[in-house]
């Protein structure tokens, strides 16, 4: 990650499928003001043994900002993937700001909670 250019902060490091991650993209402390509008992608990849693979999920444009950054929202598919860190392989999830100077975070998806039906 390059803090010249800009970097990400999540609220959490942990969210549930189907819940929102939220963060903000912040302007490195030497760079000049974001002019331009920016790509926010939200993506699961694989590793391991076996192909790699790269999902992107849902991506969203950002306005141009300043020294004030900005603020996201991203849903979390219901249906995951979660994240899962094995011996063959893993999922990873990761928000990635798509630009000159690509920066990007990690985060753990996790199994939503189960609301019991009641008769």
């Amino acid at each position: 990650m390059n803090q010249a250019f800009a970097s990400i902060e999540l609220d959490s490091t942990a969210i549930a499928a189907g819940e929102d991650l939220t963060g903000r993209v912040i302007q490195g402390e030497s760079a000049p003001a974001i002019d331009a509008a920016v790509t926010l992608e939200l993506l699961w990849r694989t590793s391991g043994l076996s192909q790699a693979e790269e999902k992107i999920v849902v991506s969203q444009t950002l306005p141009p900002f300043g020294a004030q950054g900005s603020a996201f929202q991203l849903k979390v598919p219901e249906a995951g993937p979660i994240s899962y860190a094995g011996k063959t392989f893993s999922i990873t999830w990761c928000v990635r700001i798509v630009s000159a100077v690509p920066a990007e975070k990690t985060f753990t998806v996790v199994p939503a909670l189960q609301k019991p039906e009641l008769p």
